[in-house]
């Protein structure tokens, strides 16, 4: 059986309206990249939006979600990851296509 994670809950024991995390993480992707289109970096805001919360896949978030009184930090794990892929937004060759400022 496929684990099922969460992004947001809500006070609904069944978790019958809680967002699943595949579905927040697709529909951030398409806001981001649709946020970017106007400076042509479409792609670089689909990828951010999907990296932005993939740390809500672990055990000690979807804890929290279930009533966990703890801390988490969910928010650098998409950070770390893009680092390990080595994913370099700010690269030279970005740079100057997309005409950022270092």
């Amino acid at each position: 059986m496929i684990k099922k994670y969460y992004a947001h809950s809500t006070k609904t024991k069944d978790k019958s309206d809680w967002q699943l995390l595949e579905e927040h993480l697709r529909n951030v992707a398409e806001m981001a990249a649709e946020f970017a289109m106007p400076f042509g970096a479409e792609e670089w805001g689909r990828c951010a939006g999907i990296l932005h919360d993939l740390g809500k896949a672990s055990e000690e978030f979807q804890s929290r979600l279930n009533g966990a009184n703890i801390r988490v930090d969910h928010s650098t794990f998409g950070a770390r990851e893009a680092q390990t892929l080595r994913w370099t937004p700010l690269s030279r060759q970005n740079l100057t296509e997309f005409k950022l400022y270092i």
